[in-house]
Parts: C-alpha cells; sequence; structure tokens
C-alpha cells in the first residue's frame, strides 16, 4: 500500500514540474536587451522582432498575446492598448 501511494506521489511529483509556468515582470533578449512590463509595442517589436505566434484576444478588450523563444523556454507576453501587461514563462522541454 505505502508502494502505491510512492509511485502516485512521484508521478504526481513529476507532472507539477513540467507543467509549471511562472509570471515575471521582465525578460533578457538574445542582443542583451531587457523586455520589461510598460513597455510599448513598438518598443518590443524592435528588441525582438515580430513573434514566434501571434494571437489576438476574442474579448472585447484590445489585446494580443505573442510568443517568444528564450533562454528558460517559451515567453507569452501579453500587450494590451499598446503596452505589455503581462510576461509568462512557460519551460520548453522536449
Amino acid at each position: 500500500m505505502k508502494r502505491i501511494f510512492g509511485i502516485i506521489g512521484a508521478l504526481a511529483l513529476t507532472g507539477a514540474v513540467y507543467a509549471a509556468s511562472w509570471e515575471t515582470t521582465s525578460m533578457r533578449t538574445p542582443k542583451g536587451g531587457l523586455i520589461r512590463i510598460g513597455m510599448t509595442t513598438g518598443e518590443v517589436l524592435k528588441e525582438l522582432g515580430q513573434p514566434r505566434r501571434s494571437r489576438a484576444s476574442s474579448r472585447g478588450k484590445k489585446s494580443e498575446t505573442w510568443t517568444y523563444r528564450g533562454n528558460d523556454g517559451l515567453y507569452t507576453i501579453t500587450l494590451a492598448n499598446g503596452r505589455v501587461t503581462k510576461i509568462v514563462v512557460t519551460p520548453d522541454r522536449d
């Protein structure tokens, strides 16, 4: 019985580690620049170029999410009214 709980616990922890993502206030660009919350859309495009993926919000707000590859994985930048409002890092494990 203890062995079953141990196996289930180990599997649960493994899944949690691989599924984790986190929110941050900034990210480094490949050229050494810094993307921060509050920057304009133009500043982000100048530092990072066009995103890998872009998606407009279907809700009434004028917002978009852009995805870039970084050192820690995939960075999803949320922009609203032309400014960065959120940066989420999702580890990219093959």
